[in-house]
């Protein structure tokens, strides 16, 4: 878990397919890598005050450049992790940050599923808990982070969940009254 922190992830966790179980298809790591039986998820945090500017109506294309670097950031870490455990002989495999999806149902919108969920791997590995509003909320930056992960065949130790009731979303659902859709 520290690669992703030394090159700039804010937060890291591991899962394996054993702890992963009965998840949803797109916790499968197979789907990416055949034989894989771990991934490497990690976070990295956006700016805040470009998105309280967002959110202010001052400033929207601050927020939507610092989501893409965030974005590109994630990607690169995780191309970077998986070309160094490569090195070790074990395969390893990049997920993208964002915009990958399954081609399993070509032109139904509501059936494309992504190939990896970050948001399922980063719950499971330690790093967030579910939200109400569905997003990953981090103990430090809350929702405000971008996911990547690296699927792999390199033995390594899952991370243990953070606990439910350590969660800060509960019942408040600001996330509900606050979204006009």
């Amino acid at each position: 878990t520290e690669f992703p922190l030394n090159y700039g992830a804010c937060s890291s966790g591991i899962t394996t397919i054993e702890t992963l179980e009965d998840g949803p298809p797109s916790t499968d790591l197979t789907y990416v890598l055949e034989g894989a039986q771990y991934a490497v998820t990690f976070a990295v945090a956006l700016d805040e005050e470009k998105i309280i500017d967002f959110l202010s109506k001052r400033d929207r294309e601050g927020h939507q450049k610092d989501i893409t670097m965030a974005s590109t950031q994630a990607t690169g870490i995780a191309g970077q992790l998986a070309a160094f455990i490569r090195q070790f002989g074990h395969d390893a495999v990049a997920v993208v940050s964002n915009e990958v999806y399954r081609n399993d149902y070509a032109g139904q919108v509501q059936k494309q599923y992504p190939d990896i969920s970050h948001r399922y791997l980063a719950v499971r590995g330690g790093i967030g808990w579910f939200g109400f509003s569905g997003n990953v909320l981090t103990p430090e930056h809350g929702p405000n982070v971008q996911f990547a992960s690296v699927v792999t065949s390199a033995k390594l130790n899952a991370t243990e969940p953070l606990m439910a009731e350590d969660s800060y979303c509960k019942d408040c659902q600001a996330c509900q009254a606050s979204c006009p859709s």
